[in-house]
């Protein structure tokens, strides 16, 4: 440990920082992240705010549940919509599976309505690195588990009736580097995964010479760019779209509360059973689950060092008059607005990017038309910045640890709000002409190119991958609660009811898995290309689904096995060595 420290403090030190300052940081770092604050940056994604915002918030708890998810992201929404389902995949009927979700603000308000729409999976540029840490059979799994949420999200909302107004789409999407080096670097690793894995990246396509950056209307410091196929979102529409279904069609066993952080958890010495704990009273129930993400640590203190909380930022923007609706020079010509995607390396290092989705214009309306919302017009989602001046290490340090979105950093919103006219050439006049002083989302600050700026808080996996599974008994150490003998009496008939070893859910003829605490969280700032499947393996495994427990039943992909939280994995975690190494 004293020598990872020392080259630590020795990093820190080169970028003009006192050892204090990492000390600092990991006191950080080790400190709750708390419950979320109901006064927040507005992120532009929730405007105008969906029906569910603060769904329930006024209603009265139940006393009990079988089972309680913390969360109303994406993962708490795929967790509830795979248990719901598995009623009436199986004709239960007798007693629906009971679920209740928490939120500690408003529905949908934490990374998921904060991100910047990309299903843009990691792949070609993480293949090596997964390779050394799990073995090759092993990233060729977790590759083919990050590709798959394309299609399933897209299967999801066609489903649910939300394909529109949820923009759920694939699109074409790049890597445009400006620095040759890591061009050439990166063009090694694409020939390395191709070898490897020839079907997953027979989409993949090489630009580089002035003639083809110039086509992609790429700024002339280009240095090249790798494209593949991927898909865009507006993730905030997806999930409470979603979450609407489900409280339709679960009226009598589904419950949404916001408002409604979750203070505390004990569990009954009298059962397996816990004391979900809130402002406005408590719950009995058999399973609680986390889907938290950055906020994972505040009731799971052992967690702190493994899921870490970061800020991150995002922006709204109007494109330059130049590529609002620009045709790109193809024969025949075609319109790419709302298409594509784009990750941008500014740097020598892979670690310093920017990232852009851009919503569909309003000339392919009524493709996206909707009775609930307004219509896109374009806007660039256009997040990053968060190394400063290419720096990493300002990223470690002014970010990392911080579970604050309720303000924002000027650094990094200067660098965003000044970038883009930089990575793109024929930008043109800004495009402030086309604002609609009708539209309810604009103030007279936001007016012009930049229409809105916010901040969110990702959970950083310290080892890179998700936390998900059954947690183990001996980390929660959750202390027990006798609770009077007529409470038990009376509510011990509605629990689950063990028989041969496993639970049997009374009322109905399911198995449930034993009583526990789960967790899935830690997706790295990946959200939209990890959570949706891990929420469905994890829900398999709590409806006790032994022999298929970490197999997607719709999407037939495994859940990798180093996603599964176990002791062992715990133990090797290290925050100090994730420091080290991104500032490596």
């Amino acid at each position: 440990m004293g020598s990872v420290l020392s080259r630590i403090r020795l990093a820190v030190r080169s970028a003009h920082k006192s050892s204090e300052a990492y000390d600092t940081l990991l006191e950080r770092i080790a400190q709750s992240p708390g419950t979320p604050s109901n006064t927040t940056s507005q992120s532009y994604w929730s405007i105008p705010p969906s029906g569910l915002a603060q769904h329930g918030s006024s209603s009265v708890l139940p006393s009990q549940t079988d089972v309680v998810i913390i969360g109303s992201g994406i993962t708490g929404a795929a967790i509830a919509r795979t248990l719901l389902n598995h009623d009436s995949k199986y004709g239960v009927k007798e007693r629906p599976l009971r679920v209740v979700m928490l939120e500690a603000r408003d529905c949908c308000s934490g990374a998921t309505s904060r991100n910047g729409g990309h299903i843009t999976p990691n792949h070609y540029s993480e293949f090596a690195s997964l390779t050394s840490r799990h073995g090759l059979e092993a990233a060729k799994q977790i590759i083919r588990f990050r590709l798959a949420h394309l299609r399933t999200l897209i299967r999801v909302a066609e489903q649910d009736g939300i394909l529109h107004e949820s923009q759920c789409r694939e699109v074409e999407t790049f890597d445009v580097f400006l620095q040759q080096e890591l061009f050439e670097y990166s063009k090694v690793q694409l020939e390395a995964f191709r070898r490897e894995m020839p079907a997953e990246s027979s989409d993949f396509v090489v630009h580089e010479g002035p003639h083809a950056i110039s086509n992609l209307q790429l700024s002339d410091r280009t240095a090249g760019c790798i494209s593949t196929r991927a898909g865009a979102i507006h993730p905030y529409r997806f999930i409470t779209g979603v979450l609407t279904r489900l409280l339709k069609l679960h009226e009598e066993s589904f419950q949404l509360f916001t408002r409604t952080p979750c203070t505390g958890i004990r569990q009954t010495a009298s059962s397996s059973n816990f004391i979900v704990e809130t402002p406005r009273g408590s719950i009995r129930a058999t399973h609680v689950i986390h889907a938290t993400e950055g906020w994972s640590s505040h009731l799971l203190e052992f967690m702190r060092g493994r899921i870490v909380p970061s800020r991150a930022f995002i922006t709204a923007q109007r494109p330059g008059q130049g590529l609002g609706r620009a045709e790109i020079a193809t024969e025949p010509p075609r319109v790419w607005t709302g298409q594509r995607s784009f990750v941008f390396y500014p740097t020598e290092s892979p670690a310093v990017y920017d990232y852009l989705t851009q919503q569909p214009p309003s000339l392919v309306m009524p493709l996206f038309e909707s009775q609930s919302y307004p219509a896109p017009s374009g806007e660039f989602m256009f997040g990053g910045g968060a190394a400063v001046g290419g720096q990493i290490d300002y990223a470690v340090m002014n970010h990392l640890g911080f579970p604050d979105d309720t303000s924002v950093d000027y650094a990094s919103v200067t660098h965003l709000t000044g970038s883009l006219p930089l990575y793109f050439r024929n930008w043109g006049d800004e495009n402030s002409s086309t604002a609609d002083p009708q539209d309810e989302r604009l103030s007279p600050q936001n007016a012009g190119r930049i229409k809105a700026v916010w901040s969110g808080v990702i959970g950083v996996s310290v080892d890179g991958n998700p936390w998900v599974g059954r947690i183990p008994k001996e980390l929660a150490r959750r202390q027990w609660h006798r609770p009077p003998s007529a409470c038990v009496q009376r509510c011990d008939g509605m629990e689950t009811l063990r028989r041969d070893d496993k639970f049997v859910r009374a009322g109905g003829p399911l198995y449930l898995a034993e009583p526990g605490e789960f967790i899935s969280a830690g997706y790295s700032g990946e959200g939209m290309d990890n959570a949706w499947l891990c929420g469905e393996a994890l829900a398999s495994i709590v409806v006790g689904e032994q022999e298929a427990s970490c197999t997607l039943s719709e999407s037939k992909v495994l859940l990798p096995p180093s996603f599964l939280i176990s002791k062992r994995r715990w133990k090797a975690a290290r925050v100090e060595t994730f420091i080290e190494r991104i500032l490596a």
